[in-house]
């Protein structure tokens, strides 16, 4: 295995991007990176960190992959021999998914089943825009993946897909605000966090983000939020603001009905919009608008 997986220099830009880790975090990720052999700046590998318990400053660090990274992991090996598509006990809102994995195993082919419950991974109606859109696909990449580490214990422990882990993320990190004039903060805002006039300014601003209908709108509340508040009042008002940013994108994705809109509404995601999102979600709606063109592009050769 290479011990040295990513240069010094390119060392230097990941730990620029995660000026959150401590030292410490940021060497597991790095081992981490070693380990698996996965590029981070090729989206195969993240490094994400959750409050250990609810509320709490303490933070978990916790290294994620999509399922192709496991795939990849899992075909390296050269005992790899595929695995069969889910098995769902519904086609309307599946409970339950079933993969086996196929490995073989001095030389005979041999299966690694496991079952993915929909109560076990469903990460809640805020977070959980892709799993009521496309709940097969959701849950079957947590079946599967959890096939896949049931094969493949010694090369895939300590690695979780982001499906498995979405329940996990109740509080995510902010991101730094971002720049541009649609996304000015007002020219007064209230004067520190605990003042009865910021506490009335706070409520009426997340009464107002739920009729939020465009981006634009989105980043000025976005903007205003994070030059405003602080702590507890700005991670509740982020929730409300990200769960509102959700909805319309879907809105958004919903009404596309040509690949140019695609385009169009993958350039806002990836562009200033991309702090609106976690992490997690912020995968997850460039992977519904690049299954979407798919979908648009195959029903056009057809």
């Amino acid at each position: 295995m290479n011990e040295h997986f990513l240069s010094d220099e390119m060392l230097k830009v990941l730990r620029a991007k995660h000026r959150d880790h401590s030292d410490d975090q940021f060497a597991e990720f790095v081992h981490s990176i070693n380990r698996f052999q996965l590029d981070p700046f090729g989206n195969q590998i993240y490094s994400i960190l959750r409050p250990v318990r609810k509320g709490s400053k303490e933070m978990k660090r916790s290294n994620q992959t999509g399922i192709d990274g496991y795939r990849l992991i899992a075909d390296r090996t050269g005992a790899y021999a595929g695995n069969d598509d889910p098995v769902f006990d519904s086609e309307g809102k599946p409970q339950r998914a079933t993969v086996t994995v196929h490995k073989l195993v001095g030389g005979q082919r041999c299966q690694f089943t496991a079952t993915a419950r929909w109560s076990e991974y469903f990460p809640g109606e805020q977070a959980g825009f892709m799993w009521k859109t496309k709940p097969h696909i959701m849950l079957g990449k947590c079946a599967e993946a959890l096939a896949l580490r049931k094969a493949f214990p010694a090369e895939l422990s300590g690695l979780y897909t982001h499906e498995e882990m979405e329940q996990a993320a109740s509080v995510a990190p902010l991101e730094n605000a971002p720049n541009g004039n649609d996304a000015a903060p007002p020219t007064n805002p209230p004067k520190g966090n605990d003042t009865t006039e910021a506490k009335e300014k706070l409520a009426e601003a997340i009464e107002r983000m739920k009729h939020l209908t465009d981006f634009p709108g989105l980043l000025k509340a976005y903007a205003w939020l994070y030059a405003t508040y602080s702590g507890a009042d700005r991670t509740a008002a982020m929730l409300s603001l990200r769960a509102r940013t959700l909805a319309v994108f879907a809105e958004r994705l919903e009404k596309a009905g040509d690949v140019q809109s695609l385009d169009e509404l993958e350039a806002d995601v990836t562009g200033d919009c991309s702090c609106l999102f976690t992490v997690e979600s912020h995968r997850q709606v460039i992977e519904a608008v690049q299954q979407e063109k798919a979908t648009l592009q195959q029903t056009a050769q057809a």
